[in-house]
């Protein structure tokens, strides 16, 4: 129990910092519209999307045996797309997939929710990874995940 607590505060400052660095971005990069690859699993990145170069990589917390990728990426819209990966030496508990929706997305299964701002939220776990995608509505989830 102890442990998912910290799981948790770690992945939500993780993700709060990532949003304050997009938010505030100036530094432009090269368009995207490519595969990015989190950690070993794949991602389609949607064509107009820019990877922030606040993104988090290889953020090692010893205390919870795990590896955190966080990346942010946005567009001139200022839709902000951020997918978290999070390698654990353990095993996962099934219940960090958190609430919302069951549902299976590119033969995914895990949990859809939408908050109060209409950013989408899909989790699921995937060869011992935990997957958080949040993005502005669903289809650009579907987009994503290859």
């Amino acid at each position: 129990m102890v442990k998912k607590m910290k799981y948790k505060k770690i992945l939500v400052i993780a993700l709060i910092a990532l949003l304050a660095c997009v938010a505030v971005n100036a530094v432009q990069a090269e368009p995207t519209g490519y595969t990015e690859n989190i950690r070993g699993i794949d991602f389609n990145i949607p064509k107009g999307f820019i990877e922030s170069k606040h993104s988090v990589k290889d953020n090692v917390s010893e205390e919870m045996n795990a590896t955190t990728d966080v990346r942010g990426f946005y567009n001139d819209d200022k839709d902000t797309i951020i997918i978290s990966v999070i390698e654990y030496g353990g095993k996962f508990d099934s219940s960090l997939t958190g609430d919302g929706e069951s549902v299976t997305i590119k033969n995914m299964d895990g949990r859809l929710k939408q908050d109060d701002d209409g950013k989408y939220h899909f989790k699921y776990f995937k060869d011992n990874h935990y997957v958080s995608i949040s993005a502005p509505d669903k289809k650009l989830i579907e987009e994503i995940i290859k």
